[in-house]
């Protein structure tokens, strides 16, 4: 039998030239390095965050700005998914996952220093506000 890649989108022209230029632009405006410091800032303020109230929070695990923390097992029930309400309310759009009490975190590659400054501080405004309800 033959084998074949043919389908609407194999190799078409169009599709690998905006690929290209996605991948040109990446390069071009150093995305990539500040996925890197982006990450570390984002790491360093979901820890801080952490230490400075003492959060329920078990693990913080990801790569690059791929993040999820995980609630531990004091909290109850829905956490997760009154955080992620809470902070919709407060203007940050944030996701849960897994069967656990896991909030998601993926940001746009390009955010800025005072946009990340930002949306760690709704998600803190955000987490107190389920705790403490």
């Amino acid at each position: 039998s033959t084998q074949s890649t043919w389908g609407t989108y194999a190799g078409n022209a169009v599709s690998c030239a905006a690929a290209n230029a996605v991948l040109d632009v990446m390069k071009d405006e150093k995305v990539l390095d500040n996925v890197k410091i982006r990450s570390q800032q984002l790491f360093k303020g979901l820890k801080d965050m952490v230490n400075r109230h003492n959060l329920p929070i078990e693990d913080i695990r990801g790569l690059g700005l791929m993040v999820g923390f995980q609630f531990n097992s004091t909290v109850k029930y829905g956490t997760a998914s009154a955080v992620t309400k809470v902070a919709m309310k407060n203007g940050l759009l944030i996701l849960t996952c897994s069967k656990y009490e896991v909030i998601r975190l993926i940001p746009t590659l390009n955010i800025t220093e005072a946009e990340l400054d930002q949306a760690l501080a709704i998600l803190e405004k955000s987490i107190l506000e389920v705790l403490n309800s």
